[in-house]
Parts: structure tokens; sequence; C-alpha cells
């Protein structure tokens, strides 16, 4: 074993560092796929709630002044770019579940 690692710094001494590149996965090692599908899920049904609540007061609204139809307007903006958002991260979440798969279950089989 000494001799190995002695022809490793002799002729690949990059190779030395190795293990040191490998601090990146043991970091990933405790992300969960299972627990970020877990997280997006939940913030769609927190922005679903949400979506409703806007529509509950959206006939007090049409009667309401300026100040509470600006507020209604604003939330309904932010619904809309979160909407965006989170459907960006869905999709992502789906690459990453799909990249999860194909490397560390299809490689092993």
């Amino acid at each position: 074993m000494h001799a190995l690692v002695e022809q490793i710094f002799l002729h690949n001494p990059d190779l030395a560092e190795f293990p040191q590149e490998l601090t990146e996965f043991k970091a990933l090692s405790g992300a969960s796929i299972k627990g970020l599908s877990a997280e997006v899920e939940v913030l769609q049904k927190e922005l679903e709630s949400i979506s409703e609540c806007r529509s509950q007061i959206k006939p007090k609204v049409i009667k309401a002044e300026t100040l509470e139809s600006q507020f209604y307007k604003e939330v309904k903006d932010l619904i809309k770019k979160y909407e965006g958002d989170l459907s960006q991260l869905s999709r992502r979440c789906a690459e990453m579940k799909k990249a999860y798969h194909e490397i560390l279950v299809d490689n092993i089989f």
C-alpha cells in the first residue's frame, strides 16, 4: 500500500488530492430527492391556499376603496410571479430526480 501511494505521488500527484474533491459529495449525501420533492409539494399547496384566500376577498375588494384594491392587485401579481417560480422549481426538481436516478440507480445495475 505504501509503495502504491509513493508511486502515485511520484507519477500523478494530482491523484493524491482526490479525497479532498469528495468533500462535496459528503455534503450532498444528506440531501434527499424525496425530501426535496416533498418540500416542493408543500410550497405548491401553500401557494394554492394563498390563491384561494385571494379569491375569497375578491368580491369585497370590488366594492372596496382603492387601497384595498391595490392590495388585491399586488397579491395577485405576487401569486402569478411565485406560480412561475414554483413551476420552474418543479421542473428542476424533476430534472434532478431523473439525473439522480440515472447516476445512482442505472449505474448500479
